[in-house]
């Protein structure tokens, strides 16, 4: 304690004083008394010798309390602090200390738990959560509320209710980036509606369809059948006369020509043929190979058939006839292309 020197000048004066004179002390004023006592302030070593004082055999961390009649060492309980206080009737397991503002004091409380399912949080409505339930904010109420979800609540999606149909989905619309529903289209339900078929398919009955690698895309054509058959050949000159006799086997309905080759031209004159169905010529004007050509492709007439098609059935009969040779050179190696499921429609 700081001493004012002040007040020290002004106590009285310590005059007769004895060894058991004791200065007092009190609130920061000074006093003095002379005790009728026997008191040997030299027989004080140590904090047990004062006489309101009990600390014999203290143990390690022991503090020295009053117990209204003298400084007792003893350990210090939280109990025994000034701003704690402990409820005994509410003491239990487990509790713990928190520091109450209202108070100013320590209490003894229970552990605080805080939320253990969602719907503990203040701003969580959830009491009975379904299957495919989601939590979608109230702005209203200000929590969050546990609900079904629809299409048209999501941010991205827009139904408009006035084109909604049966069978719609939904498409992107990036200009928009958002989902909308449409009408869809999955294509065609028939051959005839597929873009890279043929454009049209009149008097196209007994065609094939195949692929049109000539173009970019591809496509598919109609194409008729064919069949080749030799009629001589390769060296011999070629004679007036018949040179293919077939029955057929099977139908070859819808014929519109009967194309001829030779690998050795006719010089002199042209070759000349006749295609007969059961001895009677199909044709209205026979094909021919102009002299010096190989093909009746590039002859000056072109062949006609009667009714521009003639069709063969089973059992009918197949003649190929030479009707003029060259005169120079008759012409070798003659081979024939029949052209069948080719409907000429006019």
């Amino acid at each position: 304690m700081a001493l004012d020197n002040e007040k020290l000048t002004e106590r009285p004066a310590l005059t007769n004083s004895q060894d058991t004179d004791i200065i007092h002390v009190v609130r920061g004023n000074f006093s003095y008394q002379k005790e009728a006592q026997n008191f040997n302030a030299g027989s004080i070593s140590s904090l047990n010798d004062v006489g309101d004082v009990s600390v014999a055999g203290t143990p390690d961390d022991y503090y020295l309390q009053w117990n209204g009649t003298q400084w007792v060492a003893q350990p210090i309980l939280l109990e025994d602090l000034l701003d704690v206080v402990i409820d005994e009737n509410t003491i239990a397991d487990g509790q713990v200390i928190a520091y109450d503002s209202n108070n100013e004091e320590w209490k003894n409380i229970d552990i605080p738990t805080g939320a253990t399912v969602l719907n503990d949080l203040t701003d969580v409505n959830a009491p009975s959560p379904q299957d495919g339930n989601f939590l979608r904010w109230d702005g209203t109420e200000e929590e969050w509320i546990a609900n079904n979800v629809i299409l048209s609540q999501i941010e991205d999606v827009v139904i408009d209710e006035n084109t909604l149909a049966d069978g719609q989905i939904l498409t992107y619309d990036i200009n928009e980036e958002e989902w909308v529903n449409t009408t869809p289209s999955f294509g065609v339900d028939e051959f005839i509606d597929l873009t890279d078929t043929p454009a049209t398919f009149t008097c196209q009955s007994g065609k094939n369809v195949r692929v049109d690698y000539s173009t970019n895309p591809q496509e598919l054509i109609f194409t008729p059948d064919y069949m080749d058959f030799a009629c001589s050949d390769e060296t011999s000159d070629l004679a007036t006369g018949r040179v293919f006799t077939m029955i057929c086997n099977r139908d070859y309905p819808y014929v519109s020509a009967v194309e001829f080759s030779v690998s050795g031209a006719p010089t002199g004159a042209n070759l000349e043929f006749d295609v007969e169905l059961n001895g009677t010529s199909i044709y209205v004007t026979r094909p021919s190979i102009d002299a010096g050509e190989k093909l009746t492709a590039t002859a000056s007439t072109q062949q006609l058939i009667i009714g521009l098609n003639v069709s063969y059935d089973i059992g009918d009969e197949l003649r190929v006839i030479i009707t003029q040779v060259g005169s120079t050179f008759a012409g070798a190696g003659l081979k024939a292309t029949m052209v069948y499921n080719d409907r000429i429609c006019v």
